[in-house]
């Protein structure tokens, strides 16, 4: 059984909906925008309701904070190059909003290019 999903359609439009969104946040990475400026643009700009608010918050933080660490990634890459660090620590609020296994890994001590296991 072809689940839904699996239709050939569903890829185009995922594309489709993917660079409208990968043009709104790179916009939004250039002029500085905030994630709430950056959610009201993807609202904005995907039309009609296809996207509703809290679908939108949700693609603008995941966006902003891929790019986010992609920046912290590369800057502690090149301090490890300079010999200024050695590894990176998970340090979690552990607030109502934290997720479970993000506050249980709270302290967890890797090295520079390693993954932490969440």
């Amino acid at each position: 059984m072809v689940t839904i999903f699996e239709q050939p359609y569903w890829r185009a439009i995922l594309k489709t909906t993917e660079l409208d969104i990968q043009g709104v946040v790179n916009k939004a990475i250039k002029n500085g925008d905030s994630i709430n400026a950056v959610e009201r643009a993807i609202r904005d700009s995907l039309v009609g309701g296809r996207h509703p608010a809290v679908r939108a918050n949700a693609m603008a933080r995941t966006e902003m904070s891929a790019a986010l660490n992609g920046g912290h990634q590369a800057s502690m890459q090149y301090l490890e190059e300079q010999g200024v660090v050695e590894g990176k620590e998970w340090l979690s609020v552990c607030g109502n909003t934290t997720r479970d296994p993000h506050c249980a890994i709270s302290g967890e001590q890797v090295s520079v290019n390693e993954m932490f296991t969440v």
